[in-house]
Protein backbone atom coordinates (compact mmCIF):
# COMPACT_ATOMS: atom_id res chain seq x y z
CA UNK A 1 0.00 0.00 0.00
CA UNK A 2 1.23 3.33 -1.06
CA UNK A 3 2.41 5.48 2.23
CA UNK A 4 1.14 8.73 -0.36
CA UNK A 5 -1.74 9.51 -2.45
CA UNK A 6 -2.01 12.51 -5.06
CA UNK A 7 -5.16 13.20 -5.79
CA UNK A 8 -5.22 15.85 -8.91
CA UNK A 9 -8.35 17.79 -9.70
CA UNK A 10 -11.62 16.31 -12.17
CA UNK A 11 -9.96 16.49 -15.81
CA UNK A 12 -7.02 14.16 -14.52
CA UNK A 13 -8.86 12.04 -12.60
CA UNK A 14 -11.99 11.68 -15.14
CA UNK A 15 -8.99 10.67 -18.13
CA UNK A 16 -8.11 7.53 -16.22
CA UNK A 17 -11.84 6.39 -15.69
CA UNK A 18 -12.95 8.24 -12.59
CA UNK A 19 -16.16 9.40 -13.04
CA UNK A 20 -17.17 12.82 -12.85
CA UNK A 21 -19.65 14.15 -9.83
CA UNK A 22 -22.74 14.04 -11.98
CA UNK A 23 -22.37 10.41 -13.41
CA UNK A 24 -20.54 9.22 -9.81
CA UNK A 25 -23.80 7.83 -8.12
CA UNK A 26 -24.70 6.33 -11.34
CA UNK A 27 -21.64 4.76 -11.91
CA UNK A 28 -21.55 3.30 -8.15
CA UNK A 29 -25.00 2.01 -8.88
CA UNK A 30 -24.06 0.11 -11.85
CA UNK A 31 -21.00 -1.63 -9.97
CA UNK A 32 -23.07 -2.82 -6.96
CA UNK A 33 -26.04 -3.99 -9.61
CA UNK A 34 -23.81 -5.80 -11.77
CA UNK A 35 -21.76 -7.83 -8.91
CA UNK A 36 -18.55 -5.82 -9.15
CA UNK A 37 -18.03 -4.61 -5.41
CA UNK A 38 -19.83 -8.07 -3.62
CA UNK A 39 -17.54 -7.23 -0.33
CA UNK A 40 -19.16 -3.63 0.01
CA UNK A 41 -23.02 -4.62 -0.96
CA UNK A 42 -24.24 -3.67 2.14
CA UNK A 43 -22.65 0.03 2.38
CA UNK A 44 -24.04 0.34 -0.78
CA UNK A 45 -27.23 -1.01 -0.42
CA UNK A 46 -27.26 1.43 2.97
CA UNK A 47 -26.71 4.27 0.88
CA UNK A 48 -29.03 3.77 -1.74
CA UNK A 49 -31.53 3.55 1.22
CA UNK A 50 -30.73 6.30 2.24
CA UNK A 51 -30.65 8.22 -0.64
CA UNK A 52 -34.10 6.84 -1.18
CA UNK A 53 -35.16 8.06 2.12
CA UNK A 54 -33.87 11.83 0.82
CA UNK A 55 -36.79 11.90 -1.55
CA UNK A 56 -39.15 13.00 1.07
CA UNK A 57 -36.93 16.08 2.02
CA UNK A 58 -36.43 16.78 -2.04
CA UNK A 59 -39.81 17.53 -1.85
CA UNK A 60 -39.70 20.39 0.55
CA UNK A 61 -36.40 22.29 -0.41
CA UNK A 62 -34.09 21.76 -3.19
CA UNK A 63 -32.17 18.58 -3.00
CA UNK A 64 -29.46 17.32 -5.84
CA UNK A 65 -29.97 13.62 -4.87
CA UNK A 66 -28.03 12.66 -7.77
CA UNK A 67 -24.80 14.63 -7.30
CA UNK A 68 -22.53 12.44 -4.63
CA UNK A 69 -21.61 15.92 -3.21
CA UNK A 70 -25.24 17.07 -2.41
CA UNK A 71 -25.88 13.76 -0.90
CA UNK A 72 -22.87 13.68 0.94
CA UNK A 73 -23.92 17.67 2.38
CA UNK A 74 -26.83 15.49 3.31
CA UNK A 75 -25.72 13.11 5.19
CA UNK A 76 -23.19 15.56 7.27
CA UNK A 77 -26.27 17.97 8.07
CA UNK A 78 -27.97 14.68 9.00
CA UNK A 79 -25.30 13.87 11.57
CA UNK A 80 -24.60 17.48 12.39
CA UNK A 81 -28.90 17.21 13.58
CA UNK A 82 -28.49 13.57 15.10
CA UNK A 83 -31.47 12.11 12.72
CA UNK A 84 -31.66 11.21 8.95
CA UNK A 85 -35.19 11.70 7.65
CA UNK A 86 -37.53 8.59 7.70
CA UNK A 87 -34.88 6.39 9.00
CA UNK A 88 -33.27 5.27 12.72
CA UNK A 89 -29.91 4.46 10.97
CA UNK A 90 -27.21 6.15 12.64
CA UNK A 91 -25.85 9.07 10.86
CA UNK A 92 -21.94 8.15 11.18
CA UNK A 93 -22.76 4.78 9.97
CA UNK A 94 -24.40 6.23 6.75
CA UNK A 95 -21.07 8.11 6.49
CA UNK A 96 -19.28 5.87 6.89
CA UNK A 97 -20.99 3.67 3.82
CA UNK A 98 -20.63 6.70 1.87
CA UNK A 99 -17.30 7.04 2.02
CA UNK A 100 -16.78 3.27 1.54
CA UNK A 101 -19.46 3.77 -1.52
CA UNK A 102 -16.79 6.61 -2.69
CA UNK A 103 -13.54 4.87 -2.36
CA UNK A 104 -14.89 1.61 -4.24
CA UNK A 105 -16.23 3.45 -7.21
CA UNK A 106 -12.92 4.52 -7.29
CA UNK A 107 -10.52 1.55 -7.26
CA UNK A 108 -13.30 -0.21 -10.00
CA UNK A 109 -12.92 2.77 -12.08
CA UNK A 110 -9.70 4.03 -12.60
CA UNK A 111 -7.68 1.63 -15.04
CA UNK A 112 -4.16 1.74 -13.42
CA UNK A 113 -0.82 -0.48 -14.50
CA UNK A 114 1.91 -0.87 -12.08
CA UNK A 115 5.50 0.02 -13.46
CA UNK A 116 7.95 -2.05 -11.61
CA UNK A 117 10.98 0.54 -12.68
CA UNK A 118 9.17 3.10 -10.78
CA UNK A 119 7.60 0.91 -8.26
CA UNK A 120 4.02 3.04 -8.94
CA UNK A 121 0.75 2.52 -10.36
CA UNK A 122 -0.07 4.68 -13.01
CA UNK A 123 -2.75 5.84 -15.31
CA UNK A 124 -3.23 4.19 -18.42
CA UNK A 125 -3.98 7.26 -20.35
CA UNK A 126 -0.97 9.29 -21.84
CA UNK A 127 -1.69 12.63 -19.93
CA UNK A 128 -2.13 11.01 -16.82
CA UNK A 129 0.80 9.15 -17.06
CA UNK A 130 2.95 11.89 -17.75
CA UNK A 131 1.96 13.78 -14.92
CA UNK A 132 1.91 10.65 -12.30
CA UNK A 133 5.36 9.10 -13.62
CA UNK A 134 6.85 12.93 -12.50
CA UNK A 135 5.71 12.50 -9.22
CA UNK A 136 6.96 9.16 -8.78
CA UNK A 137 10.19 10.84 -9.74
CA UNK A 138 9.91 12.79 -6.90
CA UNK A 139 8.82 10.17 -4.73
CA UNK A 140 10.76 7.59 -5.70
CA UNK A 141 11.35 6.20 -1.92
CA UNK A 142 8.33 5.42 -2.03
CA UNK A 143 5.45 4.07 -3.95
CA UNK A 144 2.71 6.18 -5.15
CA UNK A 145 -1.15 6.29 -6.73
CA UNK A 146 -2.68 9.07 -9.01
CA UNK A 147 -5.72 9.01 -10.74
Amino acid sequence: MADIVFVLGAGTSHNAGAPLMPEFLDRAYELHWSGKVPDESANFEEVFEAIRSLQQVHSKCYLDITNVESVFAAFEMAKTLGSFPGSQADPDSRIVALKTLIRRTLEESIRLTFDGKKECYLPTTLSSWWISSNICELQSDQACLLP
